[in-house]
């Protein structure tokens, strides 16, 4: 596993389906914050459609946390971007990290982007979000598998 650099600026039609639905959930979350609406049911109904609905309470926490306690603001491109943008690409990487169990890896890139307090919860949030994608067949694993070497330079 590379990293952060392996998905920024790639066209998001090039991420897995399961990276594909968590980019959209956390910019479907950070819209319905911004238009202050309640953003666990901006998700619900494509969470339920993928019969994944509890998963939504772990990005709820997940984003919330991220939200708050970032030691920056996280920044996320608009719902239909066609590319991922920087902190997008932190944020894919940290859920494929802890779908492919690197705790370590993704331990010490939440100890660089939020406050102490909030890594445990947010590796809990983001382990419970990722085994729940997984199970319902949207493991969060980065970029397509169906990709060549070639393809990704």
């Amino acid at each position: 596993m590379n990293g952060v650099y392996d998905f920024l600026d790639q066209p998001v039609v090039k991420l897995s389906p399961g990276s594909r639905l968590l980019l959209w959930s956390l910019r479907a979350w950070a819209d319905a914050l911004a238009r202050k609406t309640c953003p666990p049911a901006a998700l619900a109904p494509a969470y339920a459609m993928h019969d994944m609905l509890p998963a939504v309470n772990d990005l709820n926490m997940a984003a919330a946390l991220l939200n708050s306690n970032g030691r920056t603001k996280f920044m996320l491109a608009p719902l239909r971007a066609c590319r991922v943008a920087e902190d997008e690409a932190l944020l894919i990487n940290l859920w494929r990290d802890v779908a492919a169990g690197e705790d370590a890896r993704a331990k010490a890139t939440l100890e660089a982007c939020v406050d102490k307090s909030s890594v445990g919860p947010l590796l809990t949030a983001v382990g419970e979000h990722a085994a729940k994608m997984t199970v319902a067949g949207f493991a969060p694993l980065g970029l397509s598998a169906t990709q060549t070497t070639d393809e990704r330079a």
